[in-house]
């Protein structure tokens, strides 16, 4: 704490009295290197300290005639010559002197001023020298994922369902990997997916592929929008058909998003209740299963096969999205009930879980370079993962460490090995 005098002028005192004010300071630390290039006067005064006694004991034991001759100098000497006590003091002066790096200042400022232009050849502006001190002691580099290491255009890859894990056929005529599109599982999945979701395509895009298309909206709920107009056809019909009266938006805190519709199933309910977030949270708000189009009791059984098939699609580095409805009952839910998405007067809980879906979102080309360019021995890449919402553990921060990014870190560097971390 610094203290600043200013002078006070006021109607009851001089113009000459002075005011302390307390300032704070706001002095940065010390870096590694201003640290290691500081005056080193503490290490040479604990050594020049013990040296100096003991080089006066040695000079006055082998001088002759000691301990006379501390005060006076030998016959023997010429007059130029000094007593052993003046020798001592000299020897101290000369180790202090010895041990001061003159050189070492101007020596590690070029170093610091021929890396910075360096720097500058390849269009970094370094303003202050200490920043080449920080990149050149960096031992982990940290790095947004989404939009930044990819191209933030989620592709849907694959579902788990019935049980079982499909892969998702995202071709434009529907010719790749094909799955059992009749079960009526996939079929209350696909509704779910369609009607929560608030991705729109772009107006004047009808010619145009649907993976092509212009979407307004979330990155996922774009490639789930896409998925789903593939698989089903026109998701703007069956929004049509089944139209919204409530939502509740996506936030961090409850990690979901849900929406009630009108439904346009004449044999069911009046109104579906739709909802899709993080699959722990989804799972914890179900009591039952749908397989094979019919509810289930959600056993262990079913929370294990569950928790596999979570940790297989997050295990290939997908971000996996969960699934869940409930049909409303009629004679609570009457036609023109005002839902109220404040204060909740309707059922999230004991829901029914339909299934999840797996999305990848494909690295930039650019990428694989920037990695092995960034492979130091001492370093590791890591990246901030605020979008990932497939882990029910944090995800590793170790690029390339753990089997839950496999696939996408063999297409940035073939051939590369990994580890299963926690």
């Amino acid at each position: 704490m610094k203290t600043l005098l200013r002078p006070v002028t006021s109607p009851s005192s001089p113009p000459t009295v002075w005011k302390a004010l307390p300032v704070v300071s706001l002095s940065t630390p010390a870096t590694a290197l201003s640290w290691d290039v500081s005056p080193p006067w503490p290490p040479v005064w604990k050594v020049a300290a013990p040296l100096s006694p003991l080089r006066s004991s040695i000079s006055f034991i082998s001088s002759p005639g000691w301990p006379s001759s501390w005060a006076s100098p030998s016959s023997s000497c010429p007059s130029s010559c000094s007593t052993p006590g003046v020798e001592a003091v000299i020897f101290l002066i000369g180790i202090i002197v010895a041990n001061v790096p003159e050189g070492l200042l101007a020596t590690v400022t070029v170093c610091l001023t021929l890396t910075a232009k360096r720097m500058a050849r390849k269009n970094c502006l370094v303003k202050n020298l200490e920043a080449v001190e920080t990149l050149g002691s960096t031992s982990t580099i940290c790095s947004d994922k989404t939009g930044t290491l990819t191209q933030n255009r989620m592709t849907v890859a694959h579902m788990w369902f019935d049980n079982q894990i499909h892969e998702a056929d995202t071709t434009e005529n529907q010719s790749g990997a094909s799955f059992d599109k009749s079960s009526p599982t996939w079929t209350a999945l696909a509704r779910v997916a369609g009607l929560c979701n608030r991705a729109v395509f772009q107006a004047g895009q009808e010619n145009t592929p649907i993976l092509k298309r212009d979407v307004a909206g979330d990155a996922s709920e774009s490639a789930l929008l896409k998925c789903i107009e593939l698989c089903c056809g026109s998701v703007k019909d069956m929004r049509n058909k089944n139209t919204k009266v409530a939502e509740i938006p996506f936030n961090s805190t409850n990690k979901y998003q849900l929406s009630i519709h009108n439904n346009a199933i004449p044999d069911e309910s009046r109104y579906l209740l739709v909802m899709k977030g993080a699959p722990e949270r989804i799972l914890d708000r179900c009591s039952t299963i749908l397989l094979q189009g019919k509810e289930q009791p959600l056993d262990e059984e079913m929370r294990d096969s569950f928790q596999n098939a979570y940790l297989e699609l997050g295990g290939l580095g997908e971000r996996v999205l969960g699934f869940c409805h409930l049909a409303l009952s009629d004679d609570q839910f009457p036609e023109g009930f005002q839902f109220d998405t404040d204060d909740v007067n309707f059922p999230t809980e004991n829901l029914c879980f339909v299934g999840l879906i797996s999305m990848i979102d494909p690295p930039r080309a650019a990428v694989p370079d920037a990695v092995a360019n960034a492979e130091v021995p001492a370093s590791r890449l890591s990246w901030s993962l605020e979008t990932i919402q497939s882990q029910q553990r944090p995800l590793p921060r170790v690029w390339g460490s753990s089997l839950r990014v496999t696939r996408l870190w063999r297409t940035l560097l073939p051939g590369s090995t990994f580890q299963s971390t926690r």
